[in-house]
């Protein structure tokens, strides 16, 4: 998705999780309002994705919506991920917010550029 300045949401809520889990690559460039790209459950649900690319968002503060805190293990993130990029996100913050430690076990290749915001990946160990 290129240039995409008038969504404010990626995904919908009115699609079942289970309609992206074939997805293996997602590349996300100039969507100017988008201030995240999606929830966790979200996240949870794209079980194929290998590579995700996200660049040039002005207003972009988190990649994944803070997660809503129960206290038990949950199922990871992007279970096959290979690559991630992330390229000149002004207002980055973090890329997920949740108690539970980020588990990436195929990522291979990390690239981050141009994040003045950024204060950490994720509050726990990847």
């Amino acid at each position: 998705m290129d240039g995409a300045n008038s969504i404010s949401a990626l995904c919908s809520h009115q699609l079942p999780i289970t309609y992206f889990n074939k997805l293996v690559k997602l590349s996300v460039f100039e969507c100017k309002i988008l201030r995240n790209l999606m929830s966790p459950s979200m996240a949870r649900g794209v079980l194929n994705l290998r590579i995700l690319k996200i660049g040039y968002y002005e207003s972009l503060e988190e990649v994944i919506t803070e997660e809503e805190q129960h206290g038990e293990e949950v199922m990871p993130l992007f279970p096959l991920l290979e690559k991630l990029e992330l390229c000149r996100l002004p207002k980055l913050g973090h890329f997920f917010l949740t108690e539970h430690s980020l588990k990436f076990l195929f990522l291979r290749v990390v690239e981050i550029s141009n994040y003045p915001e950024m204060e950490t990946l994720s509050n726990r160990h990847l």
